[in-house]
């Protein structure tokens, strides 16, 4: 958290000297009550009218210094809030697709959310034990002014009760943890239960709640648990706070009896003992939240520590892409030693039925999946040792929609140039994509739409390598073949489509064909030869 309090150090610089300035003329009271205890009412009202006017003004200062210290405390959050969750959202967006998908969203949101609040209570206690710190020094000098023999009594007992949150911080920082893992969990279990909200129905509504309140119930559990333990641990470290206002009441009452300090002194010293106080609580409070939240803060630092391995980028696709003997497993599905070439400038389509392995190829080319045997190549290089997102995109059935406007999402946010996306409009001649280009909220669209919309964003990334993975099965059938025609008629571009439509009108686009069976290529070749083969046969009659 230093590179935080350092790009912070403006603004606690100023909460603290507005907190001191404030603790300043409150520490004054006490003596102010001495004064008055003490004074000589035989010689009239002056000095009185003057303490009261002291005590005015004190109060008026105080105030104004506590307004600046408290207003530089939002900023503080405010500013720790964007330096941190930027910081997590860039360290998220360094993840590798396969890496990312080792959590959930849920476990990203919840970071945001709670493990931050959680590491701003941390270094908020940080400064708050500096203040607190001050508020003790400055107390301290003025109880020496006011009796040194009960400044001691006080100082003594209260550096004893600094000790106290050692005793309970393994058990609260645990149970701390655990209770925000739950939370994670139950923000994945809502999310998942609301996307899938089409199920919902009277015969389904019951028991998806009861799904929800159990999870729910589980994680107000860990809070209790948490709360529980936490509760007893401010029990346990008051009971020592009041022994020091009761050892500090002991002193002053035995002094007041031996007539040793006079009923101002008494006064003034019982003053001090609350207000002395209250700092050493905080102090031991805040000792206790960063000793809870310290596993959270550790966790979320390395989180935000992650380094990539950076790849040399490939800026353009010179001959072919090559599959050699590669081979992924899933529970009950395999793909066996597959080889084949893509060559540059040709038009492939992969088909056969579903579960094939057609979309494993493309998601193996786009490093979504690992291979766990054979070697994938971008003109010679395998595509482990490079970056190759200059050079190849995939567009699939469902792209994600941001909610957000046309031009946003089709250019990510201005990540690429839309100066040609009136061309590309207008060489679909679509009436769908020209009518939807003034939407506001994209997720509106219906889900062909969307489609068009996600086949504008890959076009105006002008890689040399577009992947499509039935990109339009959500259109409808005339702007199916209107949109495809147009696509597979682009020049200068790689294609590699997998299609389930296994008409020859639409695979006479393509310059070869790969019909796979159960992770295997079955039949390869330019359409007429695959089309006329034995295996065509049987795909196509669904033998």
């Amino acid at each position: 958290m230093k590179k935080y309090l350092y790009e912070l150090k403006g603004i606690i610089l100023i909460k603290v000297i507005a907190d001191t300035f404030y603790i300043i003329p409150i520490a004054m009271i006490p003596l102010v009550i001495k004064r008055l205890f003490d004074y000589d009412f035989s010689k009239g009202s002056h000095e009185v009218i003057l303490l009261i006017g002291i005590y005015f003004l004190i109060a008026i200062i105080g105030m104004v210094f506590q307004y600046i210290s408290q207003l530089y405390a939002w900023k503080f959050e405010k500013n720790f809030n964007l330096l941190i969750k930027r910081d997590i959202f860039d360290s998220i967006l360094r993840y590798d697709y396969r890496k990312f998908n080792e959590n959930s969203v849920s476990y990203y949101i919840s970071i945001l959310n709670n493990d931050v609040s959680v590491a701003f209570k941390y270094i908020d206690s940080m400064v708050s034990i500096i203040q607190s710190s001050i508020q003790v020094i400055v107390y301290g000098i003025f109880m020496f002014l006011l009796d040194s023999r009960i400044a001691i009594v006080i100082i003594i007992s209260s550096i004893l009760t600094l000790f106290l949150p050692n005793i309970t911080e393994k058990t609260l920082s645990s149970r701390r943890k655990e209770h925000l893992e739950w939370v994670s969990l139950y923000i994945g279990k809502v999310k998942d239960l609301l996307e899938g909200f089409k199920n919902v129905s009277l015969e389904t509504e019951e028991n998806i709640s009861k799904e929800h309140y159990k999870s729910l119930a589980k994680t107000e559990d860990k809070l209790l648990h948490y709360g529980r333990f936490s509760t007893f641990t401010n029990i346990f470290n008051g009971f020592f706070m009041y022994l020091l206002d009761i050892s500090a009441f002991i002193v002053v009452a035995i002094l007041l009896l031996q007539r040793k300090i006079s009923v101002g002194t008494a006064s003034g010293g019982l003053a001090y003992i609350k207000e002395f106080v209250y700092p050493i609580r905080y102090i031991i409070g805040d000792i206790t939240n960063m000793k809870s939240a310290k596993s959270i803060k550790n966790n979320l630092l390395n989180f935000i520590n992650y380094n990539r391995v950076d790849l040399e980028d490939i800026h353009d696709f010179k001959n072919k892409i090559e599959f050699k003997n590669v081979s992924i497993k899933f529970d009950d599905f395999e793909i066996k030693n597959f080889d084949f070439d893509f060559k540059k400038g040709k038009k492939y389509a992969i088909i056969g039925h579903s579960g094939s392995g057609k979309s494993t190829i493309l998601n193996l080319l786009m490093k979504y999946l690992s291979a766990e045997s054979g070697n994938i190549y971008v003109d010679g290089r395998d595509i482990k040792d490079i970056n190759i997102t200059k050079v190849i995109t995939c567009l699939n059935q469902f792209e994600h929609i941001f909610q957000d406007d046309f031009i946003n999402n089709v250019s990510i946010y201005g990540s690429y140039n839309i100066s040609n996306m009136k061309e590309i409009i207008n060489y679909y001649q679509c009436e769908k994509i020209s009518l939807m280009t003034n939407k506001k909220d994209c997720t509106e669209l219906s889900g062909g739409e969307k489609q068009l919309l996600s086949l504008v964003k890959v076009l105006l990334m002008d890689k040399e390598v577009l992947l499509l993975d039935e990109p339009f099965s959500a259109l409808d059938f005339h702007n199916t073949i209107l949109v495809n025609e147009k696509l597979y008629d682009i020049k200068d571009k790689t294609l590699i489509v997998v299609t389930h439509n296994l008409s020859e009108n639409n695979l006479k686009h393509f310059d070869e064909l790969i019909l796979m069976d159960n992770g295997i290529i079955k039949k390869k070749g330019i359409p007429k030869e695959v089309i006329s083969s034995y295996e065509y046969s049987k795909l196509t009659s669904g033998l």
